[in-house]
């Protein structure tokens, strides 16, 4: 008999320890598991699952804001920042690069909401080697997925003020400034000034006729140029 109350109590302990453990989860494994499953559903072809994604992601953004940040009523609690910003800058995950590459996607508060946890983890690059994560995203050619990004983001009129202030602080950081400032280079669509040439005496046919194939030659074949960073600010 006490063989078989002891069976009976090892079947259900095999089943509490799971139930257990999934009430009691830690908080941040749980967001950060979310978050990235959430973000490998932004690849799908599924339009309907994509858009689900976008709107749990709200959340999972939404709860690492308050984790980094806290709220009026609850001050963020600092063993849970020393567990989250880590495994944001994980390289295996690159939590911290998706979020710059899917950020056009996010919801309005979601896009404001992911550039404050950018930028609380940017102001403490030395702490946490945010600045070596972030170098680490630079190609041979001086191409920074990251930067590439935001700076996408800086032309977009919806994106333009939550992504200039990450790429401000940036230039505020000695970690990171000479990089941003001096070594990144951007390729873009070279500009053309030869549209100009066309239109500049529309009473000479002559001229006109000889420019024409050249310039609809060049839209079939864009020409590309590298910048810096700074030149794209200001284009």
């Amino acid at each position: 008999p006490l063989c078989r109350h002891f069976s009976v109590y090892q079947a259900d302990s095999s089943v509490c320890p799971f139930h257990m453990a999934s009430i009691f989860k830690n908080p941040v494994n749980k967001v950060v598991e979310s978050l990235t499953r959430h973000l490998e559903a932004l690849l799908s072809d599924d339009e309907d699952k994509k858009q689900k994604a976008i709107t749990k992601l709200s959340d999972d953004i939404a709860q690492i804001h308050f984790m980094l940040y806290g709220n009026s009523d609850d001050d963020p609690k600092p063993e849970h920042i020393t567990k989250l910003v880590p495994k944001l800058l994980q390289a295996d995950t690159d939590l911290f690069c998706k979020l710059a590459q899917y950020i056009s996607l996010f919801e309005f508060e979601a896009k404001k909401q992911t550039a404050d946890i950018m930028n609380y983890i940017i102001r403490r690059c030395p702490k946490y080697g945010a600045d070596e994560y972030i170098k680490s995203k630079t190609d041979g050619y001086g191409h920074n997925v990251i930067i590439d990004c935001l700076l996408r983001g800086y032309h977009d009129q919806h994106l333009a003020q939550n992504v200039g202030s990450v790429l401000q602080e940036m230039s505020k950081r000695q970690e990171l400034a000479p990089m941003l400032l001096n070594e990144i280079r951007i390729t873009r669509k070279k500009e053309k000034a030869s549209a100009a040439v066309v239109i500049a005496d529309p009473t000479d046919e002559k001229a006109n006729k000889e420019q024409a194939p050249e310039v609809a030659g060049s839209n079939k074949n864009d020409e590309m140029e590298e910048r810096q960073v700074v030149d794209e600010l200001f284009v």
